[in-house]
């Protein structure tokens, strides 16, 4: 399944508060990657209809876990889950794979290994399939939790939210590992190597 940030890591979205057009009348964007600021720069000072800026740092949550039907749900330009994204089963590798699937229950049986040896295991190097083995579970032995995703029936204030301003659809933690250090990466610019949820020391701090 294509897991963002991973699982269990920082989930990072940025609203911009203002008059956004709508995913129809929106312009295709004229400039390639990598564009200078000369190139892309059209407004200036009061002519940016942008008030507020909305930094929303949540944790735990992929963009697929949550936003994964939005594109199935009024914003086409969001790109769309594929169809086929799974991950093994841990009980029978060589049998089907555990397809996503709409989570009914809101609750998780067991929090979801989201460590810095966890997560690149689930990783696996973008092969994005190690999700399910490195969460199995007395509560749930093929880790089929990590396969679900919720919609607008669940999430309706943030559909809502999201299908009113901008939003980052292409959002990545910036490590991949534990709450503080993508924490400190938000605020700082780096976690300062540290991979687990523990705090720098040293003088100064």
């Amino acid at each position: 399944m294509r897991k963002t940030s991973v699982c269990l890591s920082a989930c990072l979205a940025v609203l911009a508060v203002a008059s956004v057009a709508t995913a129809a009348g929106a312009p295709s964007c004229t400039f390639a990657a990598g564009a200078l600021p000369a190139d892309t720069a059209r407004l200036h000072g009061t002519e940016i209809p942008i008030d507020n800026i909305v930094v929303l740092m949540q944790e735990n949550r992929s963009f697929d876990h949550y936003f994964g039907q939005i594109h199935f749900e009024g914003q086409k330009r969001v790109r769309k889950v594929p169809a086929d994204a799974s991950n093994p089963d841990p009980t029978n590798p060589s049998g089907p794979p555990i397809l996503r699937f709409h989570k009914t229950n809101y609750c998780e049986t067991a929090d979801l290994d989201h460590s810095w040896n966890g997560t690149h295991k689930e990783y696996d190097n973008g092969k994005m399939d190690g999700f399910t083995a490195q969460n199995v579970d007395s509560t749930d032995p093929t880790g089929a939790r990590t396969m679900g995703y919720y919609d607008s029936a669940d999430l309706p204030f943030y559909y809502a939210l999201y299908s009113t301003f901008a939003m980052a659809d292409r959002y990545f933690a910036s490590t991949l590992t534990q709450t503080f250090p993508n924490r400190f990466y938000l605020l700082a610019g780096t976690s300062f190597g540290h991979i687990a949820n523990d705090f720098p020391t040293g003088d100064p701090v």
